[in-house]
Parts: C-alpha cells; sequence; structure tokens
C-alpha cells in the first residue's frame, strides 16, 4: 500500500528523479528542449537537498512512497501556497496526488486560502479544477526564451 510521510534529507535524490521524470514526461515536445535539459537530476539534487536541510518551519514537503517503499512523488507547500506537486507517470490516477495535496492543505491549516500556480499547457491543470480549485490569475513567464501562461488556482481555504 502506498502511503504519504514527510520527505527527510535522505530523500532528495529520489525526489530530484521524480522532479526531472515528471516534467520529462509532462513537458517534452511542449517547452523548449533546451530548457529541459537544464533540469537535470543533479540540479534537482542539490535544490531538494538544501530545502530539506535548511528545515524552514513555514515550509512542508511530504513525499508518496509506492507499496516497494521507493519514493513516486512528492509535494511542498508554505505561506499560503501549493510550491510543488510531482509524481512519477506511474504513480499517476492512483490517489496519490490527491492524497499529497489534502496532506500539504492539513499541513497549512489557518490560512485563509491556499494558491497553485501551473503552467496553463501543463495537461494536469485540470486536477486542480477537479480538486475544486478556481482559476484566479494569469501572469506571463519566460521559460527557454519563449513566453508561456502560468494561471493560478485558489484551492480555498484550509
Amino acid at each position: 500500500m502506498a502511503r504519504i510521510r514527510q520527505a527527510v534529507l535522505a530523500d532528495a535524490a529520489a525526489m530530484a528523479a521524480v522532479h526531472v521524470a515528471s516534467w520529462e514526461s509532462t513537458y517534452t515536445g511542449v517547452l523548449p528542449a533546451s530548457y529541459l535539459a537544464e533540469r537535470t537530476v543533479a540540479v534537482r539534487y542539490a535544490f531538494w537537498r538544501d530545502r530539506l536541510a535548511e528545515a524552514d518551519p513555514a515550509i512542508c514537503i511530504f513525499v508518496a512512497c509506492g507499496e516497494d517503499g521507493a519514493v513516486c512523488g512528492f509535494a511542498s507547500g508554505g505561506n499560503g501556497e501549493l510550491y510543488s506537486l510531482y509524481l512519477l507517470e506511474e504513480a499517476q490516477g492512483m490517489g496519490l496526488g490527491r492524497a499529497l495535496v489534502a496532506t500539504v492543505l492539513a499541513e497549512l491549516r489557518g490560512a485563509e486560502r491556499v494558491i497553485v500556480w501551473v503552467l496553463g499547457v501543463n495537461p494536469a491543470r485540470g486536477f486542480y479544477e477537479r480538486l475544486g480549485g478556481r482559476l484566479v490569475a494569469e501572469k506571463q513567464t519566460m521559460m527557454g526564451g519563449e513566453r508561456f501562461m502560468e494561471v493560478a488556482y485558489d484551492l480555498g481555504p484550509c
């Protein structure tokens, strides 16, 4: 049975691998190849290692582990925002995304509302709509020298 738990420093490498694999499966052919190539496991490992090592009490980070105990997804949040949600493609559609979001929202309880920013071209953005998220904002962002739209969903109060 899959489970959700708080991330620890030893999870940084697995989180990096999930992060890169998720970006590749979601955005290959959508975002510039050069931009995706810069998102290496080494870069993501350094990022997650630093986040987990600093243990900022305002930020929560959780991992989803499959039946074999291996990390297959993660989510992070803080300050009224769901910062990240990434799952391996083979771990999608099993309720882990919902469980991760629910866990982060529970940790952020008391927030007036929680926002998540998603690339408009992300085919999984409907996930946030199915969670009841309301589209509340849009902004342009540059990625790999190209403009993309980001959209914000209000996931409601915690």
